[in-house]
């Protein structure tokens, strides 16, 4: 695609979201994501439609040349991944390369929960999102490596991002939402908690992140995730976090959170 081309692409898409400006939800994104840049103010099913249009159209091209210029640039980006249709390698070379770029919980969780591939290739991106578990055990040392297929798509044109380029608290917090989002399930939920347990080392984003998991994980597996975190080592802070989401997220009933509140005690 020659410069003018996309250049032009990045112009109707500019438009398109400003048609879409909402700025009383704009202010709501200043100043609920501190530091997240310039932002335009669109509303996430509006973002969403844009971005199944650009991945009906050619979604490598856009990703390769889109800008990052605002707030929904960034969460526009996301979101086409979780419309592109292709080959999975691809998609997942291009989604190594958008991860680092996650920097507040809006971009994450959006992507994250967008993501449909996780659904459809459980295990091959589950091997995909353990290597953001940095220097974690879950995430032995022939994991590291990039694929070749990562390298050669790199060498195309897109350079393949890694843990290394990411701070703690947005690199948990990207794994924890994802597990919750598609491997909290019979064959993934011991592993899910696990991984809960060992990713504690990040800011409060990373740790919302994974109370996030834990509120979900008792949500469909009470008596496997009371039993783990009475056994368990996660910080208070964590499971408090976890506790409050349970009732004012979950909305599960008193017995139940009284029944999680007592296990925490049982855990301290």
């Amino acid at each position: 695609m020659e410069s003018s081309s996309f250049e032009e692409v990045n112009r109707l898409v500019r438009d398109e979201l400003y048609e879409h400006m909402d700025l009383e939800f704009g202010k709501y994104l200043a100043m609920n994501l501190p530091g997240c840049g310039n932002v335009i103010g669109v509303r996430l099913d509006d973002l969403k439609e844009i971005a199944q249009q650009i991945a009906e159209i050619n979604w490598k091209e856009y990703l390769k040349h889109a800008p990052d210029d605002t707030l929904e640039d960034v969460v526009l980006q996301g979101l086409v991944l979780g419309y592109a249709q292709g080959k999975l390698e691809e998609i997942l070379a291009y989604a190594d390369e958008f991860v680092p770029k996650i920097d507040n919980w809006w971009v994450c969780d959006s992507f994250c929960a967008n993501f449909k591939a996780a659904s459809m290739y459980q295990e091959i991106v589950w091997e995909f999102i353990m290597k953001y578990m940095g220097d974690s055990e879950l995430n032995p040392e022939w994991r590291k490596k990039q694929q070749e297929v990562e390298v050669s798509i790199g060498q195309g044109g897109i350079a393949v991002g890694t843990w290394q380029d990411m701070s703690d608290d947005f690199r948990l917090r990207f794994v924890a939402i994802m597990l919750k989002c598609y491997y909290v399930n019979d064959r993934y939920i011991d592993k899910c908690l696990y991984a809960f347990e060992h990713m504690q080392d990040g800011g409060y984003y990373a740790k919302d992140g994974v109370a996030f998991g834990l509120a979900e994980s008792y949500f469909v597996f009470p008596d496997k995730t009371i039993d783990y975190i009475k056994n368990a080592k996660f910080e208070d802070r964590i499971l408090e976090m976890a506790r409050e989401k349970i009732e004012k997220i979950y909305r599960l009933p008193k017995e139940d959170v009284e029944r999680f509140a007592e296990a925490l005690t049982a855990a301290g």
